[in-house]
């Protein structure tokens, strides 16, 4: 439940206080997410904002999901902390006292859309990208992509099969 619900909800006296306080705890917020992911756990973006981080499990069918590489306090207000880490597709800052890098890799299920190098989800519908084709568990061969793109992920034993995305 978020925020702006809870509120509302209060004050319109449908809840009781500490019911709706509760619930309203239970739901961490976007930056809370982030600072408390823990390498080899998984997030998910919301389609409607970039901002709108979610924990999810690793194997839930969840779109939009990313598992945490790595995640440690910095001083840098880049994700570039990330850069040239292994398996890493992205990275987040976390805007607080003090500063988070949580450093992501795509955890994708086939037919999602993904942007090579700039590590983010999109709606597949627009065209551009690449669309997931294949996801092998357990595997690092590049070959079992065929003629698609691979995305091999050495760390999870992972090969992600990539195709160019057509608008629909």
């Amino acid at each position: 439940m978020n925020t702006s619900l809870c509120r509302a909800l209060l004050a319109l006296g449908l809840l009781a206080a500490t019911a709706a306080l509760a619930a309203c705890d239970a739901q961490p917020d976007s930056a809370d997410v982030l600072r408390e992911a823990t390498p080899g756990s998984c997030v998910r973006i919301g389609f409607g904002s970039q901002d709108e981080w979610q924990a999810v499990g690793c194997d839930s069918d969840a779109p939009g999901k990313y598992k945490v590489v790595s995640a440690h306090e910095s001083a840098d207000t880049e994700a570039s902390a990330c850069q040239g880490q292994p398996d890493v597709d992205t990275g987040k800052i976390v805007l607080t006292d003090p500063k988070r890098t949580v450093c992501l890799r795509w955890a994708p299920k086939v037919g999602e859309c993904v942007a090579q190098g700039q590590g983010h989800y999109f709606d597949c519908s627009v065209g551009g990208g690449h669309k997931v084709t294949a996801v092998h568990q357990g595997a690092v061969d590049a070959e079992k992509c065929k003629s698609d793109q691979p995305r091999v992920y050495q760390g999870d034993t992972v090969v992600v099969c990539l195709a160019v995305n057509a608008p629909s």
